[in-house]
């Protein structure tokens, strides 16, 4: 008890006073066991992993069979991204303890990160067996899934030819610290974040006067290709002594800069902001910090990405937070930007179908592919942070597939950026040939990526629109006559979407159909799309196809013919009755064959409603029956060709609509008259009906 006390007491005092922890350090050899539990527990605290990993090393030199500290040194190290002591520690917590399934879950885990996917196949399929045994998953099933089926894509994948040129960018851009967020300002010019420490340090714990804050830094395009930092950045990117900054992103019009800014609480956690500042003529304004119902003052909100939606006159900001509400650990939420009423909207979380239970970090939005790139570990990769791609925006989302080797290693990747022209890009990683100070990964350096052939898929077609009533006007009418052109369909928007695996179709991207009719997309390999053409007229305004298949370069549909609804009924042209007959004749059914039906079997979205007609001989109420009967025949012919009830309607008109004259001007009958006035005809109406019939 008294012991307990003594240990109390010493973290109350390392809490509220001074002491330079660095100092103690070098003396924890000499200390007492107490002494090395409460600095090992304040470093924890505040977040210097290195000095709790000297003080518990210490410890555990005096009782290396302590399972407990041999689990804690292990989760220790690979915070610290220390792979390999990580991996030695884990394995031995388990030799010590073997109902710590957990431990065995993470030497599977730095396995896999070393690349030695066999071997930690094995050992997550032992952790499974265990863990029905025991009848205890301490790990949520979806992660072991996840971890498996990161393995099975890396080994399929392995063999695959690469289309990135992988190239680390040296020291002379990167140092012992972590470089992240590369930012494309032109085709020479790159911003990002560093600090200019040449040695690794603990921001943390490092004395405020001789801290060195992670800020903006720029670099530019060398004659020879090669990159170089450059000494200092100017407005928009503002830096300061007693903050990070970094990780910024302009708006879609590059007048508005959007960035992180994050300090440490009172509790020791480092909190971000975002901020922004504006362009106003032509010069930069001071940062602001966006309001509360963006930042959080207790969690922390930073990586900006900024991407568009439908409505192109919006700012989509994407960003990175820990907020309760979430998911699981940091997720992707976003806000949206209004320029008219310069009004934000409260965050939102963007959601399950992109967001899992692990983290998620460093968005970057392609707006011309309308593709969200991130990093996340909670979906199946080949080891650590690994970087996805998922179409889409808000809350709909594609599902998120991972990029591959060789930009994704089975060490952490993520940051990554692409230039406009899609040719070349960056992004950050600690694998194997970072430059590093204590060990081997770990700190992020920023590489290059060049793709060796372009993988955009580009699209062309042509609309061309003709009135659908031809084609039922005609007795010996042919398929190509649907084909004579009537009107271009210029001005209207053709909207590319993405019906990949997903409920709801994604929007990817939306074109004006030029004064020829012609409009064009740039596409991806192996992708299923649907086009829509923004006229509410057309009978069908879809046009679906696909990527599939390797060899599929590009794509030209060359003239699509779409067919326009009229406003007013369409004749049936050979559809002809006798006087006081609601039969429907041979040639009649014929010609519904080869038309009215052919027709709705071709387009199932549609209805339609059939009007029959009289001339006006004999009663009100008996023509209107009698065309009631010849409606209902021609409906039921349809329905028994297969088509839905539901989407037919018979009306029985009587003599209401005529025309032609039933007599002549002379008062004498009009046979020819009255033979167009005995007539069928129908509406076409592209919304289900209401009642069913």
């Amino acid at each position: 008890m008294k012991k307990f006390i003594a240990i109390v007491c010493f973290i109350f005092l390392i809490l509220f006073c001074n002491s330079n922890l660095f100092a103690q350090i070098g003396d924890a050899k000499n200390m007492k066991n107490w002494e090395l539990k409460g600095y090992g527990q304040y470093a924890v605290k505040i977040g210097d992993t290195y000095a709790a990993i000297n003080f518990y090393n210490v410890l555990l030199e005096r009782k290396p069979k302590s399972k407990k500290y041999n689990f804690l040194l292990a989760n220790l190290y690979l915070k610290n991204r220390d792979y390999v002591n990580a991996q030695k520690f884990f394995y031995r917590t388990y030799e010590l303890d073997n109902h710590n399934i957990d431990a065995l879950f993470c030497y599977a885990q730095m396995l896999k990160i070393h690349g030695n996917f066999d071997e930690a196949m094995v050992q997550f399929k032992n952790y499974e067996k265990i863990a029905k045994k025991l009848n205890r998953y301490t790990i949520n099933k979806s992660k072991l899934v996840n971890e498996i089926e990161g393995i099975n894509f890396a080994q399929l994948h392995k063999d695959i030819p690469v289309n990135d040129k992988i190239n680390h960018l040296g020291n002379s851009v990167n140092k012992a610290d972590i470089e992240c967020s590369p930012t494309f300002l032109n085709d020479t010019t790159v911003v990002f974040t560093s600090s200019d420490a040449d040695t690794l340090q603990n921001i943390l714990m490092t004395e405020n006067n001789n801290k060195k804050c992670r800020k903006f830094f720029s670099m530019h395009k060398n004659n020879d290709n090669s990159w170089q930092r450059d000494l200092k950045t100017e407005a928009p990117f503002f830096n300061d002594t007693l903050s990070h900054s970094g990780s910024g992103c302009f708006s879609l019009d590059k007048t508005r800069f959007y960035f992180t800014k994050c300090t440490e609480n009172w509790k020791y956690k480092m909190i971000c902001n975002l901020y922004v500042t504006e362009e106003i003529h032509g010069k930069w304004g001071i940062p602001n910090m966006l309001n509360d119902k963006i930042n959080d003052p207790n969690f922390t909100t930073s990586q900006p990405a900024v991407g568009s939606c439908y409505m192109d006159n919006l700012d989509v900001i994407y960003f990175i937070s820990d907020r309760p509400g979430g998911v699981g650990g940091l997720d992707i939420w976003y806000t949206v930007y209004n320029p008219v009423t310069k009004e934000y909207t409260k965050a939102a979380n963007a959601g399950v179908f992109i967001n899992s239970s692990n983290d998620e970090k460093s968005p970057f939005y392609d707006v011309e592919s309308h593709a969200l790139y991130f990093s996340s570990n909670g979906w199946p990769g080949i080891g650590g942070l690994d970087i996805f791609r998922s179409f889409g925006d808000l809350v709909n989302w594609s599902v998120p597939e991972n990029i591959g080797a060789p930009l994704n290693s089975s060490y952490d990747d993520l940051c990554y950026t692409v230039h406009p022209n899609h040719e070349f890009g960056f992004f950050t990683s600690n694998r194997t040939g970072s430059i590093y100070n204590s060990h081997e990964h770990c700190c992020d350096d920023i590489f290059s990526f060049t793709k060796i052939k372009n993988e955009n898929i580009p699209f062309t077609a042509k609309i061309s629109v003709h009135d659908i009533s031809k084609q039922f006007n005609q007795s010996d009418f042919q398929q190509s006559d649907s084909l004579q052109f009537i009107e271009n369909i210029k001005g209207k928007t053709a909207s590319l979407f993405l019906t990949e695996g997903t409920a709801e179709p994604i929007f990817l991207a939306k074109k004006i159909i030029n004064e020829n009719g012609n409009f064009e997309f740039n596409l991806v390999k192996n992708k299923t799309y649907k086009i829509f053409i923004e006229e509410s007229n057309l009978a069908e305004n879809s046009i679906a196809f696909n990527t599939l298949g390797d060899s599929v370069s590009s794509i030209d549909l060359g003239i699509v013919a779409m067919q326009i609804i009229p406003e007013n009924p369409i004749l049936l042209q050979s559809i002809l009755y006798y006087f006081d007959v609601a039969t429907l004749s041979d040639s009649a059914k014929l010609y519904l064959d080869t038309t009215l039906v052919k027709f709705m079997h071709e387009y199932p979205e549609i209805s339609v409603e059939i009007y029959s007609h009289t001339d006006n001989k004999g009663g009100d109420l008996y023509n209107r029956n009698l065309s009631q009967k010849r409606a209902d025949n021609v409906v039921k012919y349809i329905t028994d060709k297969g088509i839905a009830e539901t989407r037919l309607r018979a009306i029985g008109l009587g003599f209401s609509q005529p025309k032609a004259k039933n007599t002549n001007d002379d008062g004498s009958d009009n046979p020819i008259g009255r033979q167009l006035n005995r007539r069928t005809e129908f509406k076409i109406f592209k919304e289900k009906f209401a009642d069913g019939n």
